[in-house]
């Protein structure tokens, strides 16, 4: 089995644990899956680093010795020490808040990704599209408006990205000949777009 790369150190960023406990239990699953609960508690203490291992100091030298120390313990208590307590409710203020603007969809979508991910729970794919459309531009909606249904959420994205895409090509090249794209007539700019999705597909063919 190959071995997963070294563990990152931690430094104690408050409300931010989450990205170093994911690592650091993939690592004790995968690398350290046949050593002792001792072995593991102290291959976790080794990487913090700064004000995580000021923070921690004190408990680890209660707690690490062998009759005691354990790894799933270390984690759990690295979560209760520097996880911020209000961070899924400001996550899910930022969410509701999201709005696409100018942005283009890749960069909003990340950042949409990421405050799903930061609000916590599970969503199912219908309500990861009613919470996406929610926060595209009207103009990229406009332009949806004709697109096919997709099967699948990655599809879906993968539309929006494709119509947003040639949307801003196609505003550009108007700006270059001087004149304005119309958005207030969707059946028109829809079939402007499939026009141009034709002609993408005739030319990689």
């Amino acid at each position: 089995m190959c071995p997963l790369p070294k563990l990152l150190e931690y430094h104690g960023e408050t409300g931010k644990p989450e990205a170093w406990l994911q690592q650091a239990r993939a690592k004790i699953e995968v690398d350290y899956h046949g050593c002792t609960d001792y072995v593991k508690f102290w291959a976790l203490s080794g990487s913090l680093r700064g004000k995580a291992l000021r923070r921690m100091e004190a408990w680890v030298r209660e707690q690490g010795v062998p009759d005691w120390a354990d790894g799933s313990a270390f984690l759990s208590r690295v979560n209760f020490v520097f996880r911020d307590p209000q961070a899924k409710v400001r996550a899910q203020r930022k969410l509701d808040a999201l709005r696409q603007s100018s942005k283009p969809f890749l960069e909003l979508f990340m950042e949409w990704q990421s405050l799903l991910l930061e609000s916590g729970g599970s969503w199912p794919d219908n309500a990861k599209k009613i919470s996406l459309i929610r926060i595209l531009s009207d103009e990229l909606v406009q332009a949806m408006a004709t697109v096919p249904s997709q099967p699948d959420f990655e599809s879906y994205c993968s539309i929006i990205k494709e119509t947003d895409d040639r949307l801003k090509a196609y505003k550009a090249r108007n700006r270059t000949q001087g004149s304005k794209l119309t958005t207030h007539h969707p059946s028109l700019l829809g079939s402007v777009l499939q026009t141009l999705h034709k002609l993408e597909q005739t030319t990689r063919t």
